[in-house]
């Protein structure tokens, strides 16, 4: 397979990667006195394969949670428009004495509309408990995309919870 300068698919999957620099080749034509050839092809795969990674403008890490969250913008600074992966990991680390329950909202604006994503409420009240997922938004420019956690605990001993969230702008 040839792969100099080339993206090319990882064998284990589809992910992309990028191929070794051409180390074989001068990196200056010394005829022309320019970049040679390879080392062009190269510098234009990298730049393709820059533009196909996300990036993440921004997270958010909670520990040792026992109460709701209020709607917290996750800091991302201003985000551009387009659309982005929230991906979201909540643990709960202690459980209730009783029972307990968490859910998150996730809050954002599309087409200047407010929009919403709410997940379904986990009651599994163990340190196994978990939710987790992911969930494309599209936004405005200049928008803010926030958090929120609703939660219930019953008994003496209360829930805690660790929560991260990750915003990752797509190509």
């Amino acid at each position: 397979m040839e792969t100099r300068g080339r993206l090319y698919p990882h064998d284990c999957g589809d992910q992309l990667i990028l191929a070794p620099p051409p180390l074989y080749s001068r990196v200056v034509n010394t005829a022309t006195e320019r970049a040679s050839a390879d080392y062009i092809r190269w510098f234009n795969s990298l730049v393709a394969y820059l533009k196909l990674t996300s990036y993440v403008p921004g997270t958010a890490s909670l520990t040792a949670q026992s109460d709701s969250v209020a709607a917290t913008a996750i800091q991302a600074g201003v985000l551009e428009p387009g659309l982005y992966r929230v991906s979201y990991y909540l643990r709960v680390t202690r459980a209730a004495t009783s029972s307990s329950s968490i859910a998150l909202t996730l809050r954002w604006t599309d087409g200047a509309i407010a929009c919403n994503y709410v997940s379904g409420a986990t009651t599994g009240n163990t340190t196994a408990t978990v939710l987790q997922g992911s969930v494309l938004v599209s936004v405005d420019k200049g928008s803010s995309i926030t958090y929120e956690t609703t939660y219930a605990s019953v008994g003496a001993t209360t829930m805690q919870y660790a929560l991260s969230v990750r915003v990752e702008a797509l190509p």
